[in-house]
């Protein structure tokens, strides 16, 4: 089967067929370039706490919800 993408020319409305992306095509444009992570330097990034925003409540807090939940 066959798949092809039908463009049309907004300004003269002529259609601007398209032929379909061969697989090794496909292939090469949709993975990642790993050359440019490999030359990225870390130590150039300033150094951040990490804080969470949202923490999961404890044990011990769930326990304690639930026993309240039931009674």
């Amino acid at each position: 089967m066959v798949k092809i993408l039908l463009v049309v020319n907004i300004t003269d409305r002529t259609p601007l067929v398209r032929p379909p992306r061969s697989a090794s095509s496909a292939a090469t444009s949709d993975t990642p370039d790993v050359a440019e992570t490999e030359k990225f330097d870390g130590s150039k990034l300033k150094k951040t706490e990490t804080q969470e925003k949202n923490p999961l409540p404890s044990k011990e807090t769930t326990e304690q919800e639930k026993q309240a939940g039931e009674s």
